[in-house]
């Protein structure tokens, strides 16, 4: 668990755990709509450390998500999505939760220019030991097809979270960004890109305010292997009860990826 992760504790070493996902989907197009559904499953296996035991944050989630888009023209499309949810923490049950969350947007296909889709709606989550958490639902992601050789992408997004570390504490993030990629050559792409977010908490004294950016280049050596190099600033402020969780994270890395 890095150490910039929302949930992350603050002394002791770092927390290891397990992952276990699984998912299925199927499409379908009848005429000018297509309609999709997907169903899928998460499990988190917390590791105890010598100075503190973790099987509490252990969880299953299991989600199922419909989703319609009716073709206004081959360009543009009408956009409405469900996705129902539930959260189970094996050892903190009150942190259990049912949630709901419903979209209604438009989906944009400008093939030689830009794509993505942009949507709002609204989110509720209702959890066991009684709090409820609702508001307005963002999903937006857009690429920007500046020229043949660049390309700007823009993402912002608002839901329902919740942290079960040492609290049981629901939150509202939202956040938003935009990412740049440019073919300096055929075989040297240069990217930059930065988020900017906001952790609202419900029940504690806690707000975050957080930024992440980075610049990173890669080197294509041949169809299989590349050369790449990033640096990376992550910053977090918080406020509240978590006052002095407060940090700035400078990291840079050289890697080297294989293409089968």
């Amino acid at each position: 668990e890095s150490r910039t992760d929302v949930d992350s504790l603050t002394t002791g070493e770092p927390v290891k755990y397990d992952v276990t996902q699984a998912s299925v989907s199927a499409a379908h197009t009848f005429n000018y709509i297509q309609v999709s559904a997907t169903a899928a499953r998460t499990e988190l296996n917390y590791h105890n450390t010598p100075t503190s035991f973790q099987d509490f944050r252990d969880s299953t989630e299991n989600a199922g998500t419909l989703r319609a888009e009716y073709e206004l023209s081959p360009r543009i499309g009408l956009v409405g999505q469900m996705t129902l949810d539930r959260r189970k923490y094996d050892n903190d049950p009150g942190l259990s939760s049912n949630g709901r969350t419903y979209l209604v947007g438009v989906a944009i296909n400008f093939t030689d220019l830009m794509k993505g889709q942009i949507a709002v709606g609204e989110f509720n989550r209702d959890y066991d030991f009684g709090d409820h958490v609702s508001g307005t639902a963002v999903d937006a992601n857009l690429e920007w097809y500046i020229t043949q050789l660049t390309t700007l992408s823009f993402n912002a997004s608002r839901n329902g979270q919740d942290q079960g570390a040492t609290t049981s504490a629901p939150y509202i993030e939202s956040s938003f960004g935009a990412h740049v990629d440019h073919e300096l050559l055929r075989n040297v792409i240069l990217s930059a890109g930065i988020v900017k977010g906001k952790r609202d908490y419900e029940v504690i004294d806690r707000n975050d305010d957080y930024t992440s950016g980075q610049i990173s280049a890669e080197y294509i050596l041949n169809r299989r292997v590349a050369l790449s190099a990033k640096y990376q600033h992550d910053s977090v402020d918080s406020s509240g009860a978590n006052r002095y969780r407060n940090f700035d994270v400078n990291t840079f890395s050289l890697g080297l990826s294989l293409r089968l």
